[in-house]
């Protein structure tokens, strides 16, 4: 699928949790639920986005994908508030950047009257680099690593920037795809993310149902609980 200090009380900041079609699934609506109902953080937002990858939160090209988005934000008093103008999955919406996500935390005018930034970030990408940087071999197109590579960094020269704690979950495993392939994309996130963010790997979970990719349909959605919960618990403990 989201500052740098935290204050450890009945409330400790505001997290945003972004991430890629699995944020917008079972489990990023989990993990946002989860996270809302610890007393870790005043406010949740969770902002999804399917297909999407570091290039498109960063890059200075604007993109707009199928997928549609699953924002929800939600705090410890209790509000809780959905995407002002939902669209339809097969609908393109563009991506936001998350430069501008951090500068207008809700991102929509229906939200304004909450005044707030974030603390912390997690961020769950990685599974839509997969096919760009190697093929089911696991022979590399370098090209596309080394581009892919950069995103990753500037979304945490970002956040460091902005004094935001980071998280990053790494994408869990699918019989769609080679363990050479999702070999190539972990090295590729650790190279960049290990001593500068807090680094989860998923590898341990894998569809075996559905698309064989996501954890959407109805025997495979414990999975993706299962994974939030373990996800929560690592952030509370880091």
């Amino acid at each position: 699928m989201i500052l740098l200090i935290f204050c450890f009380s009945a409330f400790g900041g505001n997290l945003l949790i972004l991430g890629d079609s699995h944020t917008v699934g079972p489990f990023g609506i989990k993990l946002h639920k989860l996270m809302s109902e610890s007393e870790r953080f005043e406010r949740v937002v969770t902002l999804g986005h399917s297909s999407s990858s570091s290039l498109h939160w960063m890059s200075e090209t604007d993109y707009k994908l199928s997928g549609g988005v699953f924002h929800q934000f939600m705090s410890s008093f209790g509000e809780q508030q959905f995407h002002p103008n939902p669209t339809h999955w097969r609908e393109k919406v563009l991506v936001p950047k998350l430069n501008d996500v951090i500068n207008n935390p809700l991102y929509h005018e229906a939200w304004q009257d909450n005044d707030f930034s974030f603390d912390s970030v997690v961020i769950a990408l990685g599974a839509n680099d997969a096919a760009a940087i190697s093929n089911s071999s696991g022979v590399v197109n370098i090209w596309e690593y080394k581009k892919r590579q950069k995103y990753v960094a500037q979304m945490l020269d970002l956040t460091d920037k902005n004094n935001i704690k980071c998280y990053w979950v790494g994408p869990p495993m699918g019989i769609k795809k080679s363990e050479a392939n999702q070999d190539v994309l972990y090295k590729m996130l650790e190279e960049k993310i290990i001593n500068r963010c807090e680094f989860f790997s998923s590898n341990h979970y894998k569809s075996t149902g559905c698309d064989g990719v996501h954890f959407s349909c109805p025997a495979q959605q414990g999975k993706a609980f299962s994974w939030a919960r373990e996800v929560s618990t690592w952030i509370l403990n880091n």
